[in-house]
């Protein structure tokens, strides 16, 4: 089974790789040929040293890692304030959590 879900996981990434090897003629090629025919990395390089890719990779980190120290942070906190004070709403907020 788990070998399974592993190939469910794996398969749309297979698919993102295979596409980018493909030469800019045959992006919409119907083809589920692993590595396409006439496969070239040239994509990769365009990616890599013609746009600003790695900017965007920085950018992205760095909003994903805020998020989510934003969203520990609160729920440290609230998680504190339910386990310490006594307040109207606390048990049902308790509740809806089991």
């Amino acid at each position: 089974m788990l070998f399974l879900l592993t190939l469910f996981a794996l398969y749309p990434i297979s698919q993102i790789v295979t596409i980018a090897l493909r030469p800019g003629d045959q992006l919409l090629s119907p083809s589920l040929a692993i590595i396409p025919a006439h496969a070239t990395f040239a994509n990769f390089r365009t990616l890599i040293f013609e746009t600003p890719f790695l900017r965007w990779l920085v950018n992205s980190t760095l909003i994903a890692l805020a998020v989510a120290l934003t969203g520990v942070a609160l729920a440290s906190t609230a998680g504190y304030a339910l386990s310490r004070f006594r307040f109207l709403g606390r048990s049902s907020t308790l509740n809806g959590c089991s």
